[in-house]
């Protein structure tokens, strides 16, 4: 997978990846849902090859990798009762792959997995812009009945961004 950013009024993504039949190329506004087009793969097609060919323009256009240690950590976190159970594991999965739906079709990040365990369980992700990637986050928990418990913390030291009247200690 290749994510490449372009910072302006406004800022831009694009990225692709591949799968078994196709190469994936997205891109967009920041925060928005942007494009998608499919490049069908043939039988002894070099996957990488083609990946770097597409994102050849890109780059020359001005859009570049942003490295790891620069994406904002967002971290959601639900109260479970001791080590959790099976239900808090299934919600989890559900917010999970929420979190990579809104996120990564927006251009905003990713998912990272989560834990559960002494009383939380947390779900990990790394997004690009935290003032652009809080609304559609809210949002896509709202949407999918997952926002009812969630305190929902961004940066390091974590700062509680959800619930606005948040007055408890954030952990991990």
């Amino acid at each position: 997978m290749i994510k490449l950013y372009k910072n302006g009024v406004p800022n831009l993504y694009w990225e692709a990846w591949s799968s078994p039949t196709e190469v994936t190329i997205h891109w967009g506004v920041l925060g928005q849902e942007g494009e998608t087009r499919e490049i069908p793969l043939a039988p002894g097609d070099d996957v990488t090859k083609i990946l770097e060919r597409e994102a050849r323009r890109p780059k020359e256009d001005g859009f570049k990798e942003i490295a790891p240690s620069r994406l904002q950590r967002l971290v959601i976190q639900y109260q479970v009762e001791g080590m959790g159970r099976t239900t808090d594991l299934h919600k989890r999965t559900r917010v999970e792959g929420a979190m990579n739906e809104c996120l990564g079709w927006r251009g905003l990040g990713h998912c990272d997995g989560g834990e559960i365990g002494s009383g939380t369980m947390n779900v990990f992700c790394f997004v690009v812009n935290v003032k652009t990637a809080i609304p559609h986050v809210l949002e896509e928990l709202r949407k999918n009945e997952l926002l009812e418990g969630a305190v929902v913390a961004v940066g390091d030291p974590q700062t509680v961004v959800w619930p606005r009247d948040f007055s408890g200690t954030f952990e991990i």
